[in-house]
């Protein structure tokens, strides 16, 4: 039988047709967000500040990393974070850091303490097994998990078997507690391969690090060697595991195993020359790791020795980074951050001169910022002195950890040298009240001010800044002798700032 709708029959049928259409796009679309997002509800007890902010560092380096401020209303927030993928994130409040991992369309709250962040955190919803764990895995092996703990047993202890066997029960101990974690059963396998890399890395990447890190506080010619027995674990698949660089064990197993066994190559002999140790170990790690690792590697350790590389020799590896680093993920980082050095090296080196550049070019003029005192100063206002700057946030951890250096580093000068420096600090968190508290909680000494905005603070966008912390020299006429002046960490900075006070 034939049915014959009217023209007025027909259209209402199309119409319905493409609402039908229409709802069903609009729903995909809203769920395919929905997949793109985690979102995280909290409240905060104690005395909760005005803002959390949390943490991804997306390219490794801790430079750039992708931030988000979260405002509190009275004790509570709410948070929709961008995650297209699984992987570690870090809660900060105030000075403490929580560590997290989110995946698509998780949906939990949190509830926690703040100034006591790692007490009695309890999380509830889509994703609080994960964390749940993570948190009580760090509780149980914290001092396993701090790498200034690590350092410090490697340098205590008196032998390397002594070393091994403390690292391999601990090892036990975590395996353990992760195999018999309740709900273990439940975990995504993007998580269980996260615990296992964490637990696995935290061991190799602290095993590798001894010989370098008790070499590197020796006056020894050679660096110690460790059993090949011990570093029988260690197989080609270490070299081609890209995805397991969001765990930070694995990247310290790569810079610690790269330097290893370029030392290794070299007979263990410390190296002289830069740029032959670069040399060294940039074949090592090129030998041993997959492309994605490899450019890792080249970009951590040119970033923090792009200064003391001869420049044929840095100018050549950068070229090897930027042909294997397909889309500049880290090579438009050096090439930003090291500008300097790729540019202007070999002037440096036929020079002879002084380990710093005086009177490089003028600071900026017109950038001001408000002391504690809520008065505002400039660079000009510390003429006549050696200013060193120290730009930081409460919120950022690798600045917190050059304090206790900074310490130390003002001790070293006399009274009399003290007089003609400024220590000046400029702190670019958007929370004065929390600006204030660090200072006094970990007891900063030095002249503070503040340029809130995070990293779109009036010091940010005077000084170019794109990553904490960040140091700079200016001498006593008022020009910037070094746009990235030393750590406090690096004892050679000491004899820069007596460079200046010479002038």
């Amino acid at each position: 039988m034939m049915t014959f709708f009217t023209a007025e029959a027909q259209r209402r049928k199309v119409f319905f047709a493409l609402l039908i259409v229409s709802a069903s796009l609009r729903l995909c679309g809203e769920s395919a967000f929905a997949q793109q997002t985690a979102k995280i509800s909290g409240i905060v007890k104690g005395v909760p500040p005005q803002s959390i902010m949390f943490k991804q560092d997306t390219n490794y380096l801790n430079i750039k990393s992708e931030l988000r401020e979260i405002l509190l209303d009275g004790s509570d927030f709410t948070a929709e974070l961008n995650v297209k993928k699984s992987g570690p994130w870090e809660l900060q409040c105030n000075d403490e850091a929580l560590q997290l991992f989110l995946e698509p369309g998780d949906n939990f709250s949190v509830e926690f303490v703040a100034g006591n962040i790692n007490k009695g955190t309890l999380f509830k919803g889509k994703g609080e097994l994960h964390n749940q764990f993570l948190f009580d895995f760090y509780n149980t092996f914290k001092t396993e998990y701090d790498t200034a703990e690590t350092r410090k047993r490697i340098l205590e202890v008196s032998s390397a078997d002594e070393f091994e066997i403390a690292l391999y029960n601990s090892r036990k101990k975590q395996n353990d507690f992760y195999n018999n974690y309740k709900g273990k059963e439940n975990f995504s396998a993007g998580f269980k391969a996260f615990v296992e890399n964490l637990i696995r890395y935290n061991y190799l990447g602290s095993l590798v690090a001894f010989p370098i890190v008790r070499g590197n506080n020796s006056a020894n010619t050679s660096v110690p060697h460790l059993p090949e027995i011990m570093l029988s674990e260690i197989t080609a698949d270490d070299g081609k595991n890209p995805a397991a660089l969001q765990n930070r064990y694995y990247r310290m197993f790569v810079y610690y195993w790269s330097i290893y066994s370029a030392s290794k190559n070299n007979g263990f002999n410390k190296f002289t020359d830069q740029g032959v140790s670069m040399e060294a170990k940039y074949k090592a790690s090129r030998d041993f790791f997959e492309t994605k690792t490899f450019t890792y590697f080249l970009a951590k350790f040119l970033l923090e020795n792009c200064s003391k590389i001869p420049q044929a020799t840095l100018k050549r590896v950068y070229s090897v980074l930027v042909a294997e680093d397909k889309g500049g993920f880290y090579s438009s980082i050096v090439s930003e951050r090291c500008a300097d050095a790729l540019n202007a090296v070999a002037q440096k080196e036929e020079k002879k001169a002084a380990p710093i550049i005086v009177g490089q070019k003028p600071a900026p003029a017109g950038f001001i910022a408000k002391t504690l005192e809520g008065k505002t100063v400039s660079l000009d206002d510390f003429k006549g002195k050696v200013v060193y700057i120290d730009f930081w946030a409460s919120w950022c951890g690798p600045c917190r950890q050059q304090f206790p250096f900074a310490k130390q580093l003002k001790e070293k000068f006399t009274e009399k040298e003290r007089k003609k420096i400024t220590f000046l600090y400029i702190s670019i968190d958007e929370n004065e009240e929390s600006w204030r508290s660090s200072i006094e909680k970990l007891e900063i000494e030095g002249f503070h001010t503040i340029s809130p905005g995070n990293w779109s603070s009036e010091a940010c966008k005077f000084f170019k800044i794109s990553s904490i912390p960040r140091y700079m020299l200016i001498d006593k006429s008022g020009n910037i002798a070094d746009e990235n002046a030393k750590r406090p960490g690096d004892e050679n900075i000491y004899y820069d700032i007596i460079e200046l006070l010479k002038k």
